[in-house]
């Protein structure tokens, strides 16, 4: 690959799109060619979790949840795809927007074990990584 920058796909459902990333308290819109946000904060649930953007490598970022019937629908696509191109394609799988029903401060939140669930129900059909969002919904700030 001639190329050394970073590529991220970012994915989502149409319902998913908000406002943007944070920055010194004010939204800023995360636009094609932004630097990508870190996925610090999340809680990975299956493959290596991803701490940096690495040069050369192909992000394909999917933003899902629990209850969502097309980001199931996906799910074999998604995998489809990372075993297509395991050698430079990293797919990640984020679930945000899970309904958090505990305090902030709850360190194993239901909504995350609820999450841990579902993805080792459908363990045999996702072969890709997938994180969960924080209780404070970092990753949804950021990214979406």
């Amino acid at each position: 690959m001639k190329n050394k920058s970073i590529r991220i796909i970012a994915v989502a459902f149409s319902f998913f799109i908000a406002s943007g990333s944070v920055h010194s308290q004010a939204r800023l819109p995360l636009t094609p060619g932004s630097k990508a946000p870190p996925l610090s904060g999340a809680t990975w649930l299956k493959g290596d979790p991803v701490l940096e953007w690495h040069p050369g490598r192909i992000y394909l970022v999917e933003f899902g949840a629990t209850w969502c019937t097309p980001c199931a629908a996906t799910i074999p696509r998604l995998t489809a795809l990372q075993n297509k191109h395991r050698s430079n394609l990293v797919v990640i799988s984020l679930f945000v927007k899970e309904r958090n029903k505990e305090a902030l401060t709850v360190e194993n939140p239901a909504y995350v074990r609820n999450v841990a669930n579902y993805v080792k129900k459908k363990s045999d059909k996702i072969n890709y990584t997938v994180a969960v969002d924080n209780p404070k919904g970092d990753l949804d700030n950021q990214w979406l």
